[in-house]
């Protein structure tokens, strides 16, 4: 089937240019004909496969199982394109078609058209082929992830999204304005047929071209609206609750009592790991599990779930789904809102000024404190994030340059890979443990994040699929860096906590998953000492934020209460709010505009 499926496409591609030919050529007698078709058949499939194999470096060119999938109608682009340039260059060669000056006057209100015609162009272009690439490079961002990005540095973000940015849509979106331009612009006029009783004038080309780009406008700006969710991100300006205010609790005012041998926390920011790549057994979606040995090794802590299967996590709700919103709600035990009035995340060298976290916290309570990131920090507002909130060292890409543990001009992925990152993790913990003072070393690794994961040289092949592949020898990286841990003499007295920094925003790996599956992140308390030793697991109905009260108790801290911020202490009986009042109340009232989370704790003065 698949075999026949090729062949015919490329048949059927090559009758359609072989048409357009015999046309032009008014070829007569049959043996003509089919000499065409045989020909143009054979050129036009033969340049296609050409260009895809050596332009567009695709190996599977042959491959008839390819043309089942949605490949099929690329090549049929692709194809009918090649035989268009091949059928006008022969028409130009035959006399088919022929250039002639074309200076009639143009009125000055058709001069203005035109200029208008070109921006509204450029508009729809822009919001249609940027929408269109952020879903495609991005996955399904989210309303206040967008509006951060605007609102935060990117310097230093990973080179290929930077290259795909300018090769894809900036440079469609400049050949769109071009190709625009130069139809309404250019003074010729096209004859068409052997005694050219048709021609297309630039008149003729306005009146088409004009209407078009305003089609472009308005198809552009509707298909932007509905995919970057722009009626969402109205509303979360426009409309106003109290909600983050009226549940927040300020952990300034909270009474936290420290055992009298503080413990040492290593938090792991696991990307993208998520409970789904377990077995369905244990709670995860697939038939054979990625990360077996990162969930052994769990199984000797403790780990929530929000169903009655053995492993779950926290629902992904407004502010939690990106990487620095994961670290924020983890930290803070806020979810992280687009920005309000002239504030930004970073920008200005300030991050959450008002918000008080577990790294303040430990800061006041004489901890040392490491950041490690393989990327360049400044992305996002990390350094800012963490230089603002007790945190003295931002062990970075920068970092690591400036130490000359890798050269200036060193950029594998995002920075340098997890093989070099978990190296420096063990020397930093190293550094930290003879200080004689307890540490918190927390990180985060890059390997596994969209599109597809980067490759280890150790990698192995095990499932046929190279994001599923590189998840597997992730999780293997970080079980042999807590065994190290463990093994290390300050490893019993160290807290190990593992945490998804939100799920998987890799845009090929999920597309024929069961929507009704609740993709959720991974988590897992190691070696905690929590107060209290009876507290539910299993069917805990919570958010990310509700980690910063418990990661604080997973080394022993008393909290009066049992909450901090918007987060609640897992490791207690005390209700989350989402288990107070439900999912979709406080996915709404949190998306909502909050003026007390703009004065409070994004403002760039300490309240």
């Amino acid at each position: 089937m698949a075999m026949v499926a090729m062949l015919s496409i490329w048949v059927l591609c090559g009758l359609i240019i072989a048409l357009g030919d015999i046309f032009i050529s008014r070829t007569r007698g049959a043996l003509h004909i089919l000499g065409i078709i045989i020909s143009d058949i054979l050129l036009v499939n033969f340049a296609a496969l050409f260009v895809l194999r050596f332009v567009f470096s695709r190996d599977y060119i042959v491959d008839p199982g390819a043309y089942i999938t949605p490949y099929w109608w690329k090549y049929v682009i692709l194809t009918i394109l090649i035989g268009l340039l091949y059928l006008t260059i022969k028409a130009a060669m035959v006399g088919f078609i022929r250039l002639e000056p074309d200076h009639a006057h143009l009125s000055p209100w058709r001069i203005a058209l035109m200029v208008v015609s070109v921006i509204a162009a450029a508009i729809g272009a822009f919001a249609g082929i940027g929408s269109w690439w952020f879903q495609d490079f991005y996955g399904v961002m989210t309303p206040e992830q967008f509006l951060f990005n605007f609102a935060s540095p990117v310097a230093g973000a990973e080179e290929s999204s930077m290259r795909d940015l300018y090769s894809r849509p900036v440079f469609l979106v400049a050949l769109m304005v071009f190709v625009i331009t130069y139809l309404l612009v250019v003074p010729a006029k096209l004859g068409l047929g052997f005694d050219k009783k048709i021609w297309i004038t630039r008149k003729i080309r306005q009146l088409i071209v004009i209407p078009l780009s305003f089609v472009m406008l308005v198809g552009g700006c509707a298909y932007a609206y509905t995919h970057l969710r722009v009626k969402d991100i109205v509303r979360s300006y426009a409309v106003r609750s109290t909600y983050i205010q009226d549940n927040y609790v300020d952990p300034a005012s909270v009474k936290l009592t420290f055992p009298k041998h503080k413990r040492n926390l290593v938090h792991i920011y696991f990307e993208s790991a998520e409970t789904s790549f377990l077995d369905k057994a244990n709670g995860g979606y697939m038939d054979k599990n990625l990360m077996p040995d990162l969930m052994n090794l769990a199984n000797t802590g403790v780990h929530f779930s929000h169903t009655n299967k053995p492993f779950g996590g926290p629902h992904q709700i407004h502010g939690t789904s990106w990487s620095v919103a994961g670290m924020t709600n983890m930290n803070f035990g806020i979810p992280l809102k687009a920005p309000g009035e002239m504030n930004s995340y970073g920008q200005d060298g300030v991050f959450l000024p008002g918000a008080i976290g577990y790294t303040d916290i430990l800061a006041k309570e004489g901890y040392n404190q490491t950041i490690m990131f393989g990327a360049h920090a400044h992305f996002g507002g990390l350094d800012a994030f963490y230089k603002n909130h007790g945190v003295q060292t931002i062990f970075d890409l920068a970092y690591a340059r400036d130490h000359g543990l890798i050269p200036q001009d060193y950029m594998v992925w995002w920075g340098y890979e997890d093989n070099k990152l978990y190296e420096y993790a063990k020397q930093e913990m190293t550094r930290l443990a003879g200080e004689g003072k307890p540490f918190n070393f927390m990180m985060e690794n890059a390997d596994t994040h969209y599109p597809d994961g980067y490759v280890e040289p150790e990698t192995q092949d095990v499932f046929g699929n190279q994001y599923a592949n590189v998840i597997y020898h992730s999780q293997k990286q970080v079980v042999d860096l807590i065994q190290w841990i463990q093994a290390q003499p300050f490893g019993k007295d160290t807290t190990i906590v593992v945490t998804g920094d939100h799920i998987s925003m890799d845009p090929n790996f999920f597309k024929d998953w069961d929507p009704k599956y609740e993709r959720t992140t991974f988590n897992a308390f190691i070696n905690a000492d929590f107060p209290e030793r009876h507290f539910k697991l299993r069917d805990r109905q919570y958010a990310s934020y509700d980690y910063f009260p418990t990661i604080l108790s997973s080394l022993g801290v008393k909290i009066q209460g049992n909450r901090l911020a918007l987060g609640t202490n897992l490791a207690s009986n005390k209700q989350t709010l989402i288990e107070r009042d439900g999912k979709d109340t406080v996915d709404k009232e949190t998306s909502l505009y909050s003026q007390f989370y703009v004065d409070k704790l994004l403002d760039n003065k300490k309240s």
